[in-house]
């Protein structure tokens, strides 16, 4: 089985809504215009594809490097280069971009050194002018356990509701 990489015109046959398509071209074509931008709806809706495709469409129009990742993909990391002493790994891998992109920030609820960890590499981002984008299955105010300092990080940029 071939997979198929998920492409800025691969996801716009699909339709999005109009609004999605700005948000997202302004991330492409005007990086830190918005930024964080925070995205957030159901989970049936998919937002990788969306996301997946922002990545693909920014490092090849920029020529720089970006990174989509799940949360379950950063908290993995996090941990493993803890507990491995592979931290400049983690560095090296989630603080060399010039678009950092998180997706289901949910599920970093509860999770406080992980929540610490991504709330430093965001405001590293945002001093150094760089993009980021995060979603979640909901907005941050109603997700439980979700530090405050993170919740008002997510909430000071652009945010979108997904439908």
């Amino acid at each position: 089985m071939v997979l198929q990489t998920q492409t800025f015109n691969n996801f716009l046959a699909k339709s999005p809504p109009e609004l999605t398509f700005l948000i997202a071209s302004s991330s492409i074509n005007e990086p830190m215009r918005y930024s964080p931008i925070f995205l957030y709806g159901e989970a049936a809706i998919n937002k990788g594809y969306l996301l997946e495709a922002i990545v693909d469409k920014f490092q090849k129009i920029h020529k720089k490097p970006a990174l989509y990742a799940t949360a379950e993909q950063f908290i993995n990391d996090f941990v493993q280069g803890m507990r491995e002493n592979k931290k400049a790994l983690f560095n090296q891998k989630y603080r060399s971009n010039a678009l950092l992109v998180i997706d289901g920030i949910q599920l970093f609820a509860g999770r406080k050194l992980s929540q610490e960890e991504l709330l430093k590499i965001l405001k590293e981002f945002q001093i150094q002018d760089r993009q980021i984008i995060l979603t979640a299955n909901n907005h941050p105010y109603y997700i439980e356990k979700l530090d405050s300092d993170l919740k008002d990080f997510c909430q000071g940029g652009l945010m979108f509701e997904i439908k």
